[in-house]
C-alpha cells in the first residue's frame, strides 16, 4: 500500500510539473560593452534579478533574496559567494595581460585546435 502511494504521488507531481508547461526560452541578450564597471555591475544585478524572478515563477514562490553583483577580479574569474550571497563578475579592462592572452585564445579557437591534435 505504502509503495502505490509513493507512485501516486510521484505521478501527481509529474503531472501538475507538465500541466504548468516549460518555461519559455528568454530572448538572446545581444552583446554588451560597459562603458565602467559600475555599468557593468548594474547590468549584471538585472541579469540575477531577472532570474530570480524567473526561478520564484518556477517554484511558485519567491527566492529569499536575490545575490548582489560586485565587480572584482578573482582567480576564479565569476563566481557566486553562498556565505555573502554575492555574484562576483570580472572587469576586463584590469585583468592581468597573461589572462586576457588565454582569453584570446578560447576566443579565437586556438585553444580548440591545440585539444583537437
Amino acid at each position: 500500500m505504502h509503495r502505490i502511494r509513493h507512485v501516486s504521488f510521484v505521478a501527481a507531481v509529474l503531472v501538475a510539473g507538465c500541466a504548468l508547461g516549460p518555461a519559455s526560452p528568454p530572448e538572446p541578450t545581444p552583446n554588451v560593452i560597459y562603458a565602467s564597471e559600475d555599468a557593468l555591475r548594474l547590468g549584471a544585478q538585472a541579469v540575477a534579478e531577472a532570474f530570480a524572478a524567473e526561478v520564484a515563477r518556477a517554484r511558485g514562490g519567491k527566492l529569499a533574496a536575490t545575490p548582489a553583483v560586485e565587480v572584482k577580479n578573482t582567480p576564479q574569474l565569476i563566481l557566486f559567494s553562498a556565505s555573502t550571497n554575492t555574484i562576483v563578475v570580472p572587469w576586463w579592462d584590469t585583468q592581468p595581460p597573461e589572462m586576457r592572452a588565454i582569453f584570446r585564445k578560447f576566443a579565437d579557437g586556438t585553444f580548440a585546435a591545440m585539444v583537437g591534435r
